[in-house]
């Protein structure tokens, strides 16, 4: 072999190891439905658009169940899917542990973004609420809402009459938020929402932009500092939500536009989109 053609050789098998060991998923925040810095269980997702990961190194994904993603790149240390291959679809596996089932994985450097607060623009530190200063929405009445900070909202809803709290755009701060069942939370023009405690949106509860502001799933900024986040069955939202030290629960019947990251994510059967045009969670 001539010593030309060894160099070329040489030089190829090089490259293609460097693209092997550079290989990572992404770090763009807003490419991630999913992103979770602890663990991810997912009971039978359906996911028709954006990446999921779980950051941290020793993080879990578990999805013993349906695994539908097949747009989708997932990027956890360790992985768990259902044990028929049939069960899970997925676009790449960045993987370094397949616990019993999975596809073939491509190892990567955990974590996959250094700073996840910093990724997603969570406020620092988190700005205070204003206790007493309430906000009460009946069932079937629609309240507008200026920016300002405020103490506990609640927004109630039967199944016959729905609240509906309408934020006209800018910054709130609440001391914790629940949107009942059947209730709206709408959003006339691009909000920033930061909730000290829990966030909870009830059965067939809306989160999202109004009808006809032609918002997006980034130009509604949900923060939560609190220990849970709570999206039940059959809700809808459409928003960027950033709770990285908080549970975020997504319940059977649920379909959510967007970013969303947590500490813990457990979803049940839900449908899943990153949405387009997807945007930063801060803006620049």
């Amino acid at each position: 072999m001539s010593r030309s053609r060894t160099l070329r050789l040489a030089g190829m098998l090089a490259l293609a190891l460097a693209t092997e060991v550079a290989a990572q998923p992404s770090t763009n925040l807003n490419d991630y439905v999913l992103f979770a810095t602890g663990t991810i269980k997912a009971k039978g997702p359906t996911i028709s658009d954006g990446d999921v990961g779980v950051n941290a190194t020793g993080g879990l994904l578990l999805a013993p169940q349906f695994f539908t993603a097949p747009n989708s790149v997932v990027a956890s240390d360790r992985v768990r899917f259902d044990k028929s291959p049939s069960s899970t679809v997925l676009q790449q596996l960045y993987a370094n542990i397949v616990e019993q089932y999975g596809p073939l994985p491509t190892p990567f450097t955990p974590p996959i973004i250094a700073n996840v607060k910093a990724a997603c623009g969570f406020p620092a530190p988190f700005p205070l609420c204003s206790p007493g200063v309430d906000v009460e929405v009946a069932a079937g009445a629609t309240t507008p809402l200026p920016p300002g900070t405020y103490g506990k909202v609640r927004v109630h809803g039967t199944s016959v009459a729905a609240g509906a709290l309408v934020l006209t755009g800018g910054t709130y701060t609440f001391c914790d938020l629940k949107v009942s069942r059947n209730s709206q939370l709408r959003v006339q023009t691009p909000s920033t929402v930061n909730v000290v405690g829990k966030a909870s949106f009830g059965p067939s509860s809306f989160l999202g932009p109004d009808t006809g502001s032609g918002l997006v799933a980034s130009d509604i900024q949900l923060y939560a500092a609190g220990s849970l986040v709570k999206l039940a069955r059959d809700s809808f939202s459409e928003a960027h939500v950033c709770a990285p030290d908080a549970k975020l629960r997504m319940s059977q019947g649920g379909t959510h536009v967007g970013v969303y990251v947590a500490s813990f994510i457990r979803t049940e059967e839900v449908t899943l989109d990153v949405g387009s045009p997807s945007g930063a969670f801060a803006e620049e």
